[in-house]
């Protein structure tokens, strides 16, 4: 893999964790022991191994021995209960569970099987040395299992070319050099980790872990990105609208702040580019996990508007639109299909079926929502999402969703004190059967645990009220 290979050679790669630098040597030491102790396992290339990490070091450490030595790295979400873990675990055939800590230990009890606790000082105690396996650029490298919150989870299979292909775009798009410092806010089972974990370590920078506390309360998190001179910020809107509510709190060291898992609402995007410096970089990046980012969009300086595009096609990917709208992606960063169940794959001819539907406007694609959120409405077709964005481009308004109760709209939103001014407002922009039947007001809207709206939640909501 070229991300091996740069982080081999390029720079000086370090993990800033709380107050201690852990520097080239031993990172790369880690790394080329944690890859021979695998080997001594009895693991070899294309066997599976569960990586259930919190932020720190330990994670982007047993990644990278993953791929050292040729094995498939299973990114498992910290927030789901044991019999699901263990349920995922089975369904990849993971011949082992690399965890951390207490809470992570107790996990593996619970879930069986071989396992081991890593920790740095666990790292420090490997026998010192190498071990790498000749894998072709076609083979596994990642499994991330979707959340399942419209059924049963899919393991959807990045190859390792594919990661080269992203890792290497990302870093020369971005300009990341050994000073950066990247902020790594996602779990390591969400694709958006990958950008954190892939472009600092394999271009000489450093990675700044951010810890859970400030992802849970982030009312604090724009003074500890300060502190810590983060150069580069990767995240939900979600996170981004609470960490930055004014302008003025963005840190002006901060020259590239990229959105992405959902939809960037236009107040919130001409805020962040209004607080950023002169020549920074704001960008919303759009795809799903099965082809990772397929198109992107950079903010211009004074931009403002109704409806954030989601930009052209990366020059890694080919996109298209099928005659219904749905967005078609194929080449570098699409999957190879779903782990062990390539029924569930849509393709057509070579074009891999996204569910997304977008429209083209001559110059940027524009999301118009899931094929499967599409609704009727007293006998219209209905685009919750297109409902959310006109809310979202009222005054006042900061977040917005809507979910769909015995054939009607209920919206829920963030940041206003009368929703019948809202309701008005939206009457201005919307037919009448696409205006939400009932609005209600929240502080904030639920999220889940990779920070996008918790829809079932809402639903459960609108049933009870």
């Amino acid at each position: 893999m070229k991300l091996l290979e740069r982080f081999d050679a390029l720079g000086e790669p370090r993990i800033a964790w709380g107050d201690e630098v852990v520097d080239a040597a031993r990172l790369r030491g880690w790394v080329a022991a944690m890859a021979r102790w695998f080997g001594g396992q009895g693991l070899q290339a294309g066997d599976r191994v569960g990586l259930h990490l919190p932020h720190g070091v330990e994670a982007p450490v047993c990644l990278l021995a993953c791929w050292r030595a040729g094995l498939v790295a299973v990114p498992l979400d910290l927030h789901h209960p044991p019999g699901r873990l263990a349920a995922l675990m089975e369904r990849s055939g993971a011949a082992l569970l690399v965890t951390s800590g207490r809470r992570g230990a107790a996990v593996a009890r619970r879930i069986g099987g071989p396992e081991v606790v890593v920790s740095a000082g666990w790292l420090d105690g490997l026998e010192a040395g190498s071990s790498g396996a000749d894998v072709g650029g076609e083979a596994p490298a990642l499994i991330l299992w979707t959340s399942g919150s419209t059924g049963e989870p899919k393991g959807v299979t990045v190859s390792r070319r594919a990661v080269d292909v992203f890792v290497e775009f990302w870093s020369e798009r971005l300009s990341i050099g050994r000073d950066d410092r990247v902020a790594w806010t996602a779990a390591l089972s969400f694709d958006l980790s990958l950008l954190d974990i892939g472009v600092s370590l394999s271009r000489g920078a450093t990675l700044v872990p951010v810890p859970e506390s400030q992802l849970a309360f982030p009312v604090t998190l724009a003074d500890w990105l300060d502190e810590q001179g983060v150069t580069c910020l990767y995240t939900v809107p979600s996170l981004l609208d609470r960490a930055f509510p004014e302008a003025a709190s963005i840190p002006p060291g901060l020259r590239v702040v990229l959105s992405a898992g959902e939809a960037l609402s236009p107040g919130l995007c001409a805020r962040l580019r209004r607080g950023m410096a002169a020549g920074g970089q704001l960008g919303n990046l759009f795809g799903p996990t099965e082809t990772n980012v397929s198109t992107a969009w950079f903010v211009p300086e004074g931009w403002s508007g109704e409806q954030v595009p989601i930009g052209a096609p990366c020059p890694y990917v080919d996109v298209r639109l099928a005659e219904n709208g749905e967005l078609l992606v194929r080449g570098g960063t699409a999957m190879s299909g779903y782990w062990g169940q390539p029924q569930r794959a849509r393709w057509t001819d070579g074009w891999l079926h996204t569910g997304d539907r977008a429209a083209w406007d001559g110059e940027t694609y524009v999301f118009l929502g899931r094929m499967d959120r599409m609704v009727k409405v007293r006998g219209f077709r209905v685009e919750p999402e297109e409902v959310e964005r006109a809310l979202a481009a009222l005054d006042g308004v900061r977040e917005a969703a809507v979910v769909v109760q015995e054939g009607e709209l209920v919206a829920w939103v963030v940041g206003v004190a009368m929703t019948q001014e809202v309701s008005d407002a939206l009457a201005r922009r919307l037919p009448t059967w696409a205006c939400p039947s009932r609005i209600e007001r929240l502080d904030a809207l639920p999220r889940t645990p990779r920070g996008k709206i918790d829809r079932g939640w809402l639903a459960e909501a609108t049933s009870r009220s």
